[in-house]
C-alpha cells in the first residue's frame, strides 16, 4: 500500500540502518528499538509525525523501517552516520516528462518516481571512525585505496616487485623516497593501506608482509605474497 508523501509501489523499500552503524560523534539523533539490530533517524519520526495518523505512522515505522509497533521501546537517543538516502518524488517529473504506464484497468497513469543514493564521503568518514587506532586509519581489505603499501628500503628490489605486482594486476602504493625507514613506517600507518610489503638488503629475495592490523611480520617469497593476496 501507498503512505501518502513517504513511498508507492514502485519505490525501493528502504530500510533502517543497522544499530552497530551508531556512533556518538555522529551528526544524527535516532531511537533504536530495544532488542533490536534497527534503528530509525529522529527527523524521520517527527516528520512522519506531523502529518499521518496514528494508525499510519505506525504502518510506515513498521513496514518502512523495521522498528516494531512497541512505542514504548523506541526511547534510547544515540548518535548515527546518515550515509545513504532515499526519496520519493512521486508522480511530478514523470507527468512532466510524459513517463506513464497502463494499469490493470487499462487507465494511463503517470511513473512514481524515487532516487536513491549514498555519500562516499560520510562512508569514508564512518569507516575511518571505527577502524583506526593512534597511530592512523586501518583499512579493511574491502575497501583499501591500494591493495599493497611497498616500502622501499636502501639495498631492496622495489622496482622489480612493484612491476611484476602490477602485471599480476595488484594495485600498488610505491614509497620509493630517499627518507628514513621511520618516516616510511609511520606515513604507512597513518594512510592505513591494508597489507604493507618491505625490500631491503635485509629482506634480500625475499619480502617483508606486514598486515596493518597487526604487529606480526613475515618473510615471504614473490609468489607466497601474490597467493596470500588472491586468498
Amino acid at each position: 500500500g501507498k503512505i501518502r508523501g513517504y513511498y508507492s509501489d514502485l519505490e525501493l523499500d528502504p530500510t533502517a540502518m543497522p544499530s552497530s552503524s551508531l556512533y556518538p560523534s555522529a551528526e544524527h539523533t535516532t531511537y533504536p528499538k530495544k532488542d533490536s539490530q534497527m534503528v530509525v533517524e529522529a527527523r524521520i519520526i517527527n516528520d512522519m509525525k506531523s502529518h499521518l495518523s496514528e494508525e499510519e505512522f505506525w504502518y510506515a515505522v513498521e513496514h518502512l523501517y523495521a522498528v516494531g509497533r512497541e512505542k514504548g521501546k523506541i526511547k534510547e537517543e544515540t548518535g548515527a552516520v546518515e550515509v545513504g538516502n532515499i526519496f520519493p518524488l512521486g508522480t511530478w517529473y514523470a507527468e512532466r516528462m510524459r513517463v506513464y504506464y497502463t494499469d490493470e484497468k487499462g487507465l494511463k497513469k503517470p511513473v512514481w518516481f524515487a532516487s536513491y543514493g549514498i555519500g562516499p564521503t560520510r562512508v569514508m568518514g564512518t569507516l575511518v571512525e571505527i577502524s583506526h587506532d593512534d597511530r592512523g586509519i586501518i583499512w579493511s581489505p574491502q575497501v583499501s585505496p591500494f591493495d599493497v603499501h611497498l616500502i622501499e628500503l636502501p639495498g631492496g628490489k622495489g622496482r622489480e616487485i612493484h612491476d611484476r605486482l602490477k602485471k599480476e594486476e595488484v594495485d600498488v602504493l610505491w614509497d620509493e623516497r630517499n627518507i628514513q625507514a621511520g618516516v616510511k613506517f609511520g606515513d604507512a600507518d597513518l594512510i592505513g593501506i591494508s597489507i604493507r610489503l618491505i625490500t631491503s638488503e635485509k629482506t634480500g629475495d625475499k619480502i617483508e608482509w606486514k598486515e596493518r592490523k597487526s604487529d606480526k611480520t613475515e618473510l615471504l617469497t614473490f609468489e607466497e605474497v601474490v597467493n596470500k593476496l588472491r586468498k
